[in-house]
């Protein structure tokens, strides 16, 4: 009998602790102007589906890994001092859609 060369179905839990983990790598790397679906995805050993599924943009994408990372995550100095511009970067993304979807 030929073993499966499919992978087990991951839980709910592995799959954002896999691409919480993704998301944070990417953004120490490579920042938000870096920050790709196709990277996250590589990276976390999912389908973009998955994630589209989940973040429906890279703001969302982003915003989830920052979150997860600021309410559970081990401060990391190191990795804080390069996350809080990308967050600003976030943040200051999202006030823009949000004064444009109001004009």
């Amino acid at each position: 009998m030929v073993a499966s060369a499919r992978r087990a179905r991951r839980t709910n839990v592995q799959v954002t602790a896999a691409i919480t983990t993704a998301v944070l790598d990417e953004l120490r790397e490579v920042g938000f102007a870096g920050l790709t679906f196709e990277s996250v995805a590589r990276r976390a050993e999912l389908s973009k589906a998955v994630l589209y599924r989940r973040h429906p943009t890279r703001v969302s994408l982003a915003l989830a890994g920052l979150a997860f990372w600021t309410a559970y995550g081990q401060v990391n100095w190191r990795l804080a001092g390069l996350l809080v511009p990308a967050a600003m970067v976030v943040v200051g993304i999202g006030v823009l859609m949000l004064s444009r979807r109001h004009h």
